[in-house]
């Protein structure tokens, strides 16, 4: 039984014994605490909540490995990016960047360039296997 309940239940049996003396003052005055309680079982459920959120995105914030200050990458290796460094900043959404086929003219054997499918940010880095091999060996 949770302590809102048993607050609860303590009130409830609280008016019943008003009612039967006849107080309404204090029937009125449990009404407004039950009421608070409620309002207070509210607040404590939204901030469980966004506990939670906060716990995911930080156990995410903590996972990404900032590379040469505008690519991220996961630590685990079996979610390879690399991931868009503006989508993450601005919008904490992991956006694997691709190859830019509209740029082939740019690529070079240790450079290409890749691009944000989301906000268009372009990047001229080392292929996919060669940042694996970079972070993970």
């Amino acid at each position: 039984m949770s302590v809102y309940t048993v607050i609860h239940n303590v009130i409830k049996d609280g008016i019943s014994f008003a009612k039967k003396s006849g107080n309404s003052e204090i029937i009125d005055k449990l009404i407004d605490v039950q009421q608070k309680i409620l309002d207070i079982q509210h607040e404590n459920q939204t901030l469980r909540k966004e506990n939670e959120e906060l716990k995911k995105f930080i156990e995410t914030d903590r996972d990404m490995i900032d590379f040469e200050g505008h690519l991220y990458n996961k630590a685990n290796p079996n979610n390879f990016g690399p991931f868009c460094q503006h989508c993450w900043a601005a919008k904490r959404k992991e956006i694997k960047i691709v190859p830019d086929m509209g740029n082939m003219m740019m690529h070079t054997p240790k450079k290409k360039r890749y691009i944000c499918p989301s906000c268009k940010t372009h990047y001229t880095e080392p292929n996919a296997d060669e940042l694996r091999e970079m972070l993970y060996t």
